[in-house]
């Protein structure tokens, strides 16, 4: 009997992310931040599997080494790494997300407005980030309407 791989959930977002132009030599880790009273924890999704077990309400984030981007700027746009946290408020709605990189990889041009630039670059960003994180909620919604969940 030949046993199936899991499908890795990091496949999937970089197939996401890719198509809206972050690319990455490295696969995605896509995080689900449980709050159990005092205690925070990071939990690394892993698997299409546990990602539909796991996925609902809550606080997302999405981790990507040496990403590079395209159509930020006139030409493709690179940095060390980028988080992207966010929370999935239910019904295929999610916050606005909050990006994390090296600020000196923001912009190198010191010299000009620093602040339009990088917010520039942010929304830029984000918006490409938010189509990966709705279809990701949109695959969790077909799941429920085949397996028959309810909620």
């Amino acid at each position: 009997m030949t046993s199936r791989k899991p499908v890795l959930v990091g496949d999937i977002v970089a197939a996401l992310l890719e198509n809206g132009g972050i690319r990455s030599t490295t696969t995605p880790v896509l995080y689900l931040w449980k709050d159990s009273g005092r205690v925070v924890r990071r939990i690394e999704i892993k698997t299409l599997e546990e990602f539909l077990s796991l996925f609902g309400v809550g606080t997302y984030q999405v981790y990507i080494e040496n990403p590079e981007i395209d159509y930020v700027d006139s030409k493709r746009f690179k940095v060390n790494s980028l988080s992207i946290v966010t929370r999935y408020l239910g019904d295929g709605k999610w916050s606005e997300p909050v990006l994390q990189t090296d600020e000196e990889e923001v912009t190198r041009d010191f010299s000009r407005d620093f602040k339009a630039k990088a917010t520039r670059r942010a929304a830029r960003i984000a918006g490409k980030v938010q189509g990966t994180l709705t279809i990701l909620s949109i695959l969790y919604e077909a799941y429920k309407i085949i397996r028959g969940i309810r909620g």
